[in-house]
């Protein structure tokens, strides 16, 4: 038997036996877990042809959730044969895809089995030219009975690898898959205080629905509060946040286990490890503040500036962080030369790159010492904001997010609905009208402050709480 015969059946155990599917490592690790977040497309309904793109970094539960999609197909009845999963990281070529899906083919050939196919191939970005292979077998109409599922840890080439497949989707989509939301971590924790709040989404996204929204959450001020505070240590990383909620600690090796993953994504895309590790320690050691790549260049030294940018991108593209620019809201563009800031996409990645920077040996411990730091918590709950603005109403990788700096800075402008909301993190205690000075001296009619704890309304300037805000974000 040729040997993608003899994989195809070690990684499709079900095709002899559909309860094995409860054996894989996937779902076992799920059942055990204590915090179950089933993501969407395990519940939804598909059709041929469709092509789904899903893009997210690696241990955010991509595989688990094609897993629990395959689990849910088997005991709706489908045919085992009918099912076919694929890891593509054990590829170098994308000749080797096409023999893969080849030996399929012919599996399902001979098994005289022709009706619709539900087929997995996880993380394809990691073989080269992939958009090759699947375009062609989509052009010559191989998938006409077919839902695929294409994943990738790689934004910028999954990305580029739609862009390349126009119209070649079917009744398929592109998914971004990320950690957690705080909204999402209120349903897994506390489900009965999760139906008690309302959701706000782009379309309803209003100063007064806001005010009046978070306003409705002040009798769940407190319980709010305690979700906000792990949220801010786990992070919405699935195996983070089990252990968090299991042991009210993470163990030192889930911390590492996520720094070999960073570590070996650098020496993939930048093949300098060492170099790419110093570049992101400067990205945290300035986290939130407004910074030029140039200056980053002149502190590690022997590397220009357009090197900075480019690994930077790289690491935009492997989910690590999210750079946010300038924006001029008079003439309504972004300025790309003026320095910008960059946020982590999750607590989780600052927290073990601070842990490299400053050789932590216990980053729970450290961490948990950072959030009783009022000035670092700012910073952390300013990131938290940031990170949940830029899926409203993109997917994390749309331009509706900048910030304002001049002779005043805000902290985000979110672009929106045709309209600008400026909003400014202030997770302090002390917070007053006054703190509205800055929208209107710049000329603004309407703004937001989030704040630790003030509830305030001036005309169509509000504080509300970071913690009901974020609950609240249908994201």
């Amino acid at each position: 038997m040729p040997i993608f015969q003899k994989e195809l059946a070690n990684q499709n155990p079900w095709w002899q036996n559909k309860d094995a599917i409860h054996e894989d490592f996937k779902i076992k690790q799920f059942n055990e877990s204590q915090v179950q977040y089933f993501h969407p497309l395990v519940n939804r309904k598909y059709e041929p042809f469709s092509l789904f793109i899903i893009r997210g970094p690696r241990q955010v539960g991509k595989s688990t959730a094609l897993k629990l999609l395959i689990q849910k197909l088997l005991s709706d009845g489908n045919n085992p044969f009918s099912i076919f999963f694929f890891d593509c990281e054990m590829l170098f070529t994308a000749m080797e895809i096409k023999e893969a899906l080849d030996a399929y083919f012919s599996f399902t050939d001979l098994m005289e089995y022709n009706d619709v196919t539900y087929m997995f191939l996880d993380e394809i970005t990691s073989v080269a030219d992939w958009t090759k292979i699947i375009k062609f077998l989509v052009d010559s109409g191989r998938f006409q009975k077919s839902v695929v599922f294409l994943t990738g840890s790689n934004a910028i080439d999954l990305q580029a690898g739609a862009d390349r497949l126009p119209g070649r989707k079917g009744y398929g989509v592109e998914l971004v898959m990320l950690p957690v939301s705080f909204r999402e971590n209120i349903k897994l924790r506390d489900g009965a205080l999760y139906e008690k709040i309302a959701r706000l989404n782009h379309e309803s996204f209003s100063i007064a629905e806001i005010y009046k929204t978070c306003a409705a959450l002040l009798p769940s001020s407190e319980k709010l509060n305690k979700l906000i505070n792990s949220y801010l240590i786990s992070g919405g990383f699935p195996q983070l946040l089990n252990a968090y909620v299991r042991n009210v600690q993470i163990p030192q090796q889930l911390y590492s286990n996520y720094l070999a993953w960073i570590r070996g994504d650098i020496a993939k895309h930048l093949k300098d490890e060492r170099r790419g590790l110093q570049i992101l320690t400067e990205l945290e050691s300035v986290m939130s503040t407004r910074i030029g790549w140039d200056n980053i260049a002149k502190k590690i030294g022997g590397i220009s500036h357009h090197t900075i940018e480019d690994h930077i991108n790289k690491f935009e593209g492997t989910f690590l962080g999210k750079t946010l620019y300038q924006f001029d809201f008079h003439k309504r563009h972004f300025i790309f030369r003026k320095p910008k800031k960059f946020y982590f996409l999750d607590n989780l990645i600052y927290f073990v790159i601070r842990g490299v920077h400053e050789k932590w040996n216990n980053i729970f411990q450290q961490s948990l010492n950072l959030i009783q730091n009022p000035s670092e918590s700012g910073k952390l709950m300013e990131q938290l904001v940031g990170n949940h603005l830029l899926r409203l109403p993109s997917d994390y990788f749309g331009d509706s997010l900048g910030f304002f700096s001049n002779k005043s800075e805000i902290d985000f402008l979110l672009l929106m609905n045709n309209d600008i909301y400026p909003i400014e993190v202030k997770f302090q205690q002390s917070v007053s009208e006054q703190d509205f000075l800055p929208f209107k001296k710049l000329g603004f009619h309407k703004g937001i402050v989030l704040t630790k704890d003030t509830f305030m309304k001036e005309d169509n300037f509000i504080a509300v709480p970071i913690r009901h805000f974020l609950s609240i974000l249908d994201v």
